[in-house]
């Protein structure tokens, strides 16, 4: 995918406002048009803000970086799909955000399976097979309660726990208020609570 091929223009081709929020308008239904050279300034603009946040959320600035590529190679696939944005900076933000998260969870998924035998070859193999076995089981607990919970409630124990975004940050993502990010939090951590401490064995 070439962010910045810019193609020869067309007639009746955008001519972009001035203002930021009013610029950054122009060039989302320019993209939704079918315009490359849109994708392009809308990634230049942006490309710095989404590193310094995508940074912050993991902490790896080359998993942040592909996901940047795959979040415009997405946009651009989808154009015809995409719908209308009321702030596109947040939308950039909050789809990068989702990206991440699958992304490190799939990581997360894979880094929590069992290693082959080999590496059990030892005095504490049984042991160590154990552990692995408790903390599978851990995983798959934390992912059920995680799918049980309504999507808000998801989104918020993700951002806050699995990449340690503040409730301030956690707001502007989510475009709602403080006190009702905490409000969220609150109840997903009691639903998980009762989920997994006193839900009777099947």
């Amino acid at each position: 995918m070439q962010f910045y091929t810019r193609p020869v223009a067309k007639e009746g081709e955008v001519k972009w406002l001035a203002g930021a929020g009013n610029r950054d308008a122009a060039l989302w239904a320019a993209l939704r048009a079918g315009n490359c050279d849109a994708l392009s300034q809308l990634y230049k603009s942006h490309i710095q803000g989404l590193r310094k946040h995508g940074v912050h959320v993991c902490k790896d600035p080359h998993l942040v970086s592909d996901c940047i590529h795959e979040l415009f190679s997405r946009l651009w696939i989808q154009r015809e799909r995409i719908s209308e944005a009321q702030n596109v900076r947040i939308y950039l933000y909050k789809s990068l955000e989702r990206i991440l998260v699958a992304q490190l969870l799939r990581n997360r998924k894979r880094a929590a399976g069992l290693s082959s035998p080999e590496e059990f070859a030892t005095d504490s193999s049984e042991q160590l097979w154990i552990d692995k076995e408790v903390q599978r089981e851990q995983l798959n607990e934390i992912k059920k309660c995680l799918q049980s919970l309504p999507k808000c409630q998801r989104e918020v124990i993700l951002l806050k726990f699995f990449n340690d975004l503040s409730y301030s940050e956690i707001s502007e993502v989510m475009e709602m208020q403080v006190a009702s990010v905490y409000n969220l939090t609150s109840k997903a951590i009691e639903h998980m609570r009762q989920k997994m401490h006193f839900q009777p064995a099947a």
